[in-house]
Order: structure tokens, then C-alpha cells, then sequence
């Protein structure tokens, strides 16, 4: 994989593969993601649909992307959850229904509880929602 630095919003720096200009953080590899924030790359950078790297991980767990490698998602959404990691595009329903997911494969929730999550990027919709967590 060809990596290149570039300039990201707010003046962060993020890493992307200068092949495809996804942003690396939203790949979702545990041992890449853990790197990457050691480098501190901004947890929250955004891809060319407005999804942090929360987001995405969440969305697509949902959507089974994950199905054999659920616990390598799962352990890159544990690691950005301990870096402040926000969601933006992903709703309070939608983080309920992967805390729902999560209980169902027998994960522990307790470090996403003990980060704070679920925390949304200031003025995203989504925060906007009513409702509790269901952890």
C-alpha cells in the first residue's frame, strides 16, 4: 500500500493511500488504526462521504461487512473510542442497534461505556436524537 501524508481539515494531519485517497483510519485494521493514532493522526478525519472512522466501522458492522473478522472491527472501534474518536453520520438508533449487535456476539461493551461514547462531532444531526444508550 502507497501511503502519503496529507492536510486534512482543521489542520490535522491523516494518512491516506495515495491509490484510492481513502483516509487509512477508516479501513478498519486494529494494528494500522493503533499505529495511526500512536502517529496522532486525527481521530475523526473524514472521508468523501462525511463519515469518521467511527462511523464507517459502525455502518458497516451493521451491514455484515465484518462477519468473519468481527473482532479486528471491534477492536479498532474500541481503540478509537479510547482516542475521543466522534461519530457524525451514524444515528443514536443506528448505535443502538450495534451495542444490540456487540451484546449478541458476547463483547464487552464496558470500554465503550468507560470512554463516554457514544460521542458525536459538535453539530452533527445525529446528536440531536433522543434517546439513551442500551448498554
Amino acid at each position: 500500500m502507497v501511503l502519503a501524508k496529507c492536510e486534512m481539515q482543521e489542520g490535522n494531519v491523516g494518512w491516506h493511500n495515495k491509490l484510492t485517497k481513502v483516509p487509512l483510519l477508516h479501513l478498519g485494521y486494529p494494528c494500522l488504526t493503533e499505529y495511526l493514532l500512536k502517529k496522532d493522526v486525527y481521530p475523526d478525519v473524514l472521508d468523501d462521504e462525511g463519515n469518521t472512522p467511527l462511523d464507517l466501522l459502525v455502518l458497516r458492522i451493521l451491514q455484515g461487512y465484518y462477519t468473519t473478522n468481527f473482532s479486528a472491527a471491534y477492536a479498532s472501534v474500541c481503540l478509537l473510542a479510547r482516542h475521543g474518536a466522534k461519530l457524525r453520520t451514524a444515528s443514536r438508533g443506528e448505535w443502538n442497534e450495534f451495542l444490540s449487535h456487540c451484546a449478541a456476539r458476547g463483547v464487552d461493551r464496558g470500554v465503550l461505556k468507560a470512554c463516554g461514547q457514544p460521542l458525536w462531532v459538535s453539530g452533527s444531526p445525529s446528536k440531536e436524537e433522543e434517546g439513551e444508550e442500551e448498554y
